[in-house]
Order: structure tokens, then C-alpha cells, then sequence
């Protein structure tokens, strides 16, 4: 599979912050990828692939703010929904101050994502050790669990030009072994 790219996650979040104008705009990214192999009575018997990606945007103006989610990054699919926010901002009644715009070094971005893992546990290679570890076990015994690999990636942005940026990944292994 194919996560979403450093560059793609901030031309999304640049591209909202552009539609949002004359408003201020903070946008938050989260996009996960998780494959998961699942086994039971000793057999590999679910390999399954889940890529999710959620757009937060929410839009400023002087007394009054609104938020949307959606899970459609398409350039008109983000384009569309910040239309509506904007329509809509003019019907919310006027509140409390939004709290300001986060301000700081305009990029940071924290990155433990190690491509070793990414080698090591793709689809193939997560059966194998599973099966591998499954031909250890004595006879009358059956294993049942799960072995997931996972990447996330989170970003955010705002109208200062404010952008913070992490990744990482990891593993994930459960086992029960019983007897028969």
C-alpha cells in the first residue's frame, strides 16, 4: 500500500487554507494504514488491509468558527466542503472569541518511522512468521491471534503558515496457545 506523502498531506492542507480565504483556517490530517494477519485453530484464515485517511478543517472569523471531517481529499471533494463551511459560517450566531492561530517556526516535523519494520512485516513476510511460529508448537496445541503492522502519519496546518508534520509505524503481535 501507499500512505499518503509528506508533500500530498501539506499541498491538501495548503489547498484548504487557500479555499478558506478571506477566513483564517487550521487544518489537521490523519491518515493510518493498518494490515492485519489473523489466525486461529493454528491456520492464517484473514489477511486484511485498512488505509484511512480524515481531513479536520475548521474556519475562523472574528466571533464565530465552524469544523467539518470528511474522509474525501479530493481537490473539488475539499473544495465543495469548504464552500459549504464558509455559506454556513454567515448562520452561526456570533460567540466568544476563537482562541488565536498557533504561530512558531513555520515547519516542524517529528519522524520515527523506521523502513526496516515496512520491509520486514508486509503481507507475505507476517504469514510466514506466523506460520513459522505456529510449526513450534507441540502436538495438541493450537494458536489463535493476530500479527498487525500499522503507519500513521499526522499534520497539521494553519493560515500563519504554521505546519507540524510526524510519522511513525510499529508492530503489534497477540497470541493465546491452548491445548486441544
Amino acid at each position: 500500500w501507499q500512505m499518503l506523502s509528506k508533500e500530498k498531506i501539506y499541498s491538501i492542507i495548503d489547498d484548504v487554507i487557500l479555499e478558506s480565504k478571506p477566513y483564517d483556517a487550521k487544518v489537521l490530517v490523519l491518515s493510518s494504514g493498518i494490515g492485519l494477519s489473523r489466525f486461529a485453530n493454528s491456520e492464517i484464515h484473514q489477511n486484511v488491509f485498512e488505509d484511512k485517511t480524515e481531513i479536520i478543517i475548521n474556519i475562523l472569523d472574528k466571533t464565530k468558527s465552524i469544523e467539518s471531517a470528511t474522509t474525501d481529499y479530493s481537490k473539488e471533494g475539499l473544495q465543495v466542503l469548504v464552500a459549504e463551511m464558509k455559506e454556513n459560517l454567515s448562520f452561526i450566531p456570533d460567540g466568544d472569541v476563537p482562541p488565536p492561530l498557533a504561530t512558531g517556526v513555520e515547519e516542524f516535523m517529528a519522524d520515527s518511522y523506521s523502513t526496516e519494520l515496512e520491509r520486514l512485516y508486509t503481507v507475505e513476510n507476517r504469514c510466514k512468521l506466523i506460520k513459522d511460529c505456529i510449526n513450534t508448537l507441540s502436538d495438541g496445541y493450537l494458536a489463535y491471534g493476530a500479527l498487525t503492522y500499522s503507519e500513521e502519519r499526522i499534520a497539521v496546518g494553519n493560515s500563519t503558515g504554521l505546519k507540524r508534520f510526524a510519522r511513525f509505524n510499529g508492530v503489534e503481535f497477540s497470541a493465546l496457545v491452548s491445548s486441544d
